[in-house]
């Protein structure tokens, strides 16, 4: 209610709370959506506090807060794969990690504002880079910003396997050309 009186709630045999005091409550009393930072329960499970205001005839009527459960976000960016080494990862505004296929990184709340392709993304850019990793391994970086969210996304790839192609193509072409020349 517009008191911050839970009046129902998904979670049965809960004690229904006052949320007065509580940001999400607050800023969607004030017509806002709100969305908190990404937490950890005990569990291990991702979470994060949304609200929204709920109005009736333009005006805020109530608010509806919800602890919205991320593990089948963690299961979506854990199943982009892209060739044999292409994974993705996102971050939150922060630059901490939030869905990782290394859950001991994203548990560790891992920063990666160290990375350019996660900055670029954060800063609301669209584009690829070429980076090397600490062990020297080069990679091929995608990056986008999450519409709405301030969150990044990063999808990469080795170079050795992203151009494995290309290098095939050229090499196949070359033949070709001496191929044609003997023939000729």
């Amino acid at each position: 209610d517009l008191n911050g009186r839970e009046i129902v709630t998904s979670e049965l045999g809960t004690v229904l709370r006052n949320r007065a005091g509580e940001t999400a409550f607050k800023t969607a009393l004030e017509g806002r959506f709100y969305m908190s930072d990404i937490y950890v329960s005990e569990d291990h499970i991702p979470y994060a506090t949304m609200s929204v205001p709920v109005k009736q005839l333009g005006k805020v009527a109530g608010v509806l807060v919800a602890e919205v459960n991320l593990r089948g976000f963690w299961k979506i960016v854990d199943e982009i794969r892209i060739g044999q080494t292409g994974t993705a990862f996102v971050v939150s505004k922060q630059g901490i990690l939030i869905a990782d296929e290394d859950k001991k990184r994203v548990l560790s709340n891992e920063n990666r504002l160290g990375q350019e392709a996660v900055r670029a993304a954060l800063a609301g850019s669209t584009g690829s880079i070429e980076s090397v990793d600490p062990a020297g391994v080069k990679w091929l970086e995608a990056y986008a910003p999450l519409a709405n969210l301030g969150w990044g996304v990063v999808v990469k790839q080795s170079a050795q396997e992203a151009y494995s192609f290309l290098r095939l193509m050229k090499m196949t072409s070359w033949a070709l050309i001496v191929f044609s020349l003997l023939g000729a």
